[in-house]
């Protein structure tokens, strides 16, 4: 039922995976969200819905990330809506019923082969489907307008009793059958928190983007046998190798699995596609540092402790294990639903000695040290010098040396020093304490920088951490200052830039995929060459913080 032959049209099937086919296509007409009839095409295939305006792609949506579909009783104007799972819905007027009735069709069929279940059908008497469509504006506030249950259509169902007159006449697949039609995992599990489970990436539902950069995105999605929700990072593999990142994600892999600590990201599964390798954590509800930051301008000093305390904490042992983190910010600090933070996102991070050094320049511009500026060759005290950028924006509202200007503000970070703000005149209390310790963080000369020759252990006896408990911080005993506001809004804390974008998986374009097979040796070993830091990681430090607490 491939009416437009989409399948010859390269420019669309070069969208498609590798073992995408279409199943129909036709032309059709969009209603958008404000009402208006929009002549389009739609294509069908074994995985997605397509959009198409022409030979491009407007938007794709995934079988399974379906909840439903509804339709009217009309002969005349002829409607239908596909309900799509936390997001806008698809909403399409035919000119022949024939057409709507292959497209339920073709979806039923596929829904019922990938989820082994049925696809809810709802059927309604209004002509126009206006009220039974949830347009942006609706999912942004989580409002969804599929039909009440009473409309449901149970003889639309594709798995069916084989005496019942189901749509179709389909019957209840055997075990047998089922095994066929089901999807086939790829074995590429890399690694599971539970033994001997292999996952893949039709084992998830993605429900919303949380996050992006310049390897791929962050997606909040739900496994489908368990319900529980996860953060999963996929990262595109040509971007990987065009920037000569293999074996840093590796070491970024290794780790999120290894480097056991409160106070970093859980690890649960981590497996790859032919174009991209995804790490899937546990979701930190409470959003990023920087959510909440921005939405409170500054944080009171005992509440700046409190949270400089845990990435001096998870630092330090990162510090222990030779790693270097080089990306300290707000963007990377996630707020747990205890209010207790994790640092996420490894992907600077660097094996080294404390007396090794390294003259990549990387980071973020805000937070980095002279002597990565100077291409001096840096070490484990550039991580110091961002602990005191950010305490001092966590109190102040905004980093010390920052500028529009960037040239600028790298000859404001090299030459002058810190500035206070005046505590009358800015109304922005601060301790001599907190200021002394911000101070001798942002240490222009490395090698007198507290914390480099000292390590943790120096920076936690410093008299702003006078009293405080780091035992008791370790094994969240104390009190979080914050608890962030949760509700049935996953999503209200991570930013709208992200979680308002439509959830869709990029697929590489020929000429990436091509460099990626052509460097697909670099990843054949990615689960089983661990680099030497595995072998000499000590737990000791965490250990004796948290000895006698399971």
């Amino acid at each position: 039922m491939d009416y437009l032959k989409i399948s010859k049209e390269t420019k669309i099937t070069n969208e498609f995976d590798a073992d995408e086919s279409v199943f129909f296509s036709s032309k059709i007409n969009k209603v958008n969200d404000y009402g208006r009839t929009q002549g389009r095409s739609i294509c069908i295939t074994n995985k997605r819905v397509y959009n198409l305006d022409k030979k491009k792609v407007k938007r794709a949506i995934g079988i399974s990330y379906i909840t439903a579909m509804t339709k009217n009783n009309s002969e005349k104007n002829i409607e239908f809506v596909i309900h799509v799972s936390s997001e806008s819905d698809y909403r399409f007027k035919c000119d022949k019923l024939k057409i709507r009735d292959q497209i339920f069709s073709v979806i039923k069929e596929n829904y019922a082969k990938i989820t082994k279940e049925n696809l809810p059908i709802y059927g309604v008497t209004e002509e126009d489907l206006k009220e039974y469509h949830t347009v942006k504006a609706d999912a942004k506030k989580q409002i969804c307008r599929i039909p009440d249950d009473s409309c449901r259509l149970k003889s639309e169902d594709v798995l069916t009793d084989p005496a019942a007159s189901g749509f179709g006449g389909y019957s209840e697949p055997t075990e047998e059958t089922k095994a066929s039609s089901a999807p086939k995992k790829s074995r590429t599990t890399l690694y599971s928190a539970k033994k001997g489970e292999e996952v893949c990436l039709e084992d998830f539902i993605c429900k919303k983007i949380i996050g992006q950069g310049s390897f791929g995105k962050v997606f909040l999605v739900e496994k489908k046998d368990t319900h529980k929700l996860y953060a999963m990072k996929s990262l595109r593999k040509d971007v990987i190798l065009e920037n000569d990142q293999v074996e840093s994600t590796k070491l970024e892999k290794e780790i999120l699995l290894k480097a056991n600590h409160p106070f970093f990201v859980k690890m649960a599964y981590i497996f790859q596609t032919d174009q991209k390798i995804y790490f899937v954590m546990n979701f930190v509800r409470g959003g990023e540092l920087f959510t909440h930051l921005q939405n409170e301008k500054r944080f009171p000093e005992e509440r700046a402790k409190f949270y400089a305390a845990q990435i001096i904490s998870a630092i330090g042992h990162l510090h222990d294990q030779k790693i270097i983190y080089r990306d300290i910010k707000p963007e990377n600090i996630l707020m747990g639903e205890d209010g207790y933070l994790n640092l996420a996102d490894f992907g600077l991070a660097k094996e080294m000695t404390n007396r090794d050094f390294t003259t990549s320049f990387c980071g973020t511009p805000e937070y980095l040290a002279p002597e990565i500026i100077q291409s001096k060759g840096h070490n484990h005290a550039v991580d110091w010098w961002s602990i005191g950028i950010l305490l001092y924006e966590m109190i102040v509202g905004f980093p010390p040396f920052y500028h529009s200007n960037q040239q600028t503000m790298y000859e404001l970070i090299e030459k002058f020093p810190v500035k206070f703000p005046d505590p009358v005149k800015h109304k922005i209390p601060m301790s001599e304490e907190v200021k002394d310790l911000i101070s001798k963080l942002l240490e222009k000369d490395p090698d007198k920088r507290i914390g480099t020759e000292g390590g943790h252990a120096e920076i936690c006896s410093h008299p702003f951490f006078e009293g405080f408990d780091f035992e008791k911080l370790v094994s969240k005993e104390l009190d979080a200052p914050l608890i962030p506001k949760l509700s049935d809004n996953l999503v209200e804390n991570f930013d709208e830039e992200f979680t308002e974008k439509p959830v869709e998986h990029s697929k590489l374009p020929d000429s990436k995929l091509k460099l990626v097979n052509k460097n697909k040796e670099d990843f054949k070993d990615f689960d089983n060459n661990m680099s030497s830091i595995i072998k000499k990681i000590s737990f000791k430090y965490f250990l004796d913080l948290v000895e006698g607490i399971a």
